[in-house]
């Protein structure tokens, strides 16, 4: 990130350069033409200016008027481009984060805090996703005590992951744990493999 910001300011510095030559022969044109401007104001010439000359004044005025107008639209568009570049730039990116203290901060926080921060922007819902399916649901899982009994379909939506969990640690470990019991027995006796797979009609 460093040599990428160090080679965007040179850049910025050469782009700087090539265009200062070009101002400051613009401002000195735009002065020697307010000069003559001014002369031309003070000047009795209503009767001593040929109506061609008027005429060709006028139009080279309208003609310049419209080139400054075009010439002040690219510059605030530039400007404008410019400064939305760089607060994008300067936006922290939540892939840029480590897994780990954001799976500490999901933790320690409430479903609803969770759901919450998933509804704030896509890439937060985006961070969030491997996270809540990969961490946060195995966790729980285990904290129920039905670790390898009980596993949730990898092909659950996000949407339906959030539900998993949310069945999972609101029915605490007094629930899971009679349904935990009557698995293994239902195993022992040969009536079905364990781990129990939950899809999504489940």
């Amino acid at each position: 990130r460093t040599m990428a910001a160090s080679a965007a300011a040179q850049m910025s510095a050469a782009i700087g350069w090539q265009l200062l030559p070009q101002v400051q022969a613009y401002r000195l044109k735009q002065a020697q033409v307010n000069s003559c401007i001014d002369q031309l104001l003070q000047m009795d010439t209503a009767a001593s200016m040929a109506p061609l000359m008027v005429a060709k004044v006028s139009r080279q005025f309208a003609a310049v008027s419209d080139l400054l107008a075009e010439l002040a639209e690219t510059i605030n568009s530039t400007i404008a481009l410019t400064r939305h570049r760089r607060t994008q730039a300067r936006r922290l990116h939540l892939t840029d984060i480590p897994a780990n203290p954001m799976s500490v901060i999901l933790s320690l926080s409430a479903l609803t805090t969770i759901a919450h921060l998933k509804s704030t922007a896509r890439p937060i819902r985006n961070a969030l996703r491997p996270i809540v399916r990969n961490i946060r649901l195995p966790k729980a899982i285990e904290v129920a005590g039905v670790g390898g009994v009980v596993q949730f379909d990898d092909q659950l939506s996000h949407g339906d992951v959030m539900k998993a969990m949310w069945v999972v640690e609101e029915g605490g470990e007094g629930g899971w744990g009679e349904v935990g019991d009557t698995l293994r027995v239902a195993k022992h006796c040969g009536n079905c493999q364990l781990p129990v797979t939950v899809g999504a009609g489940d």
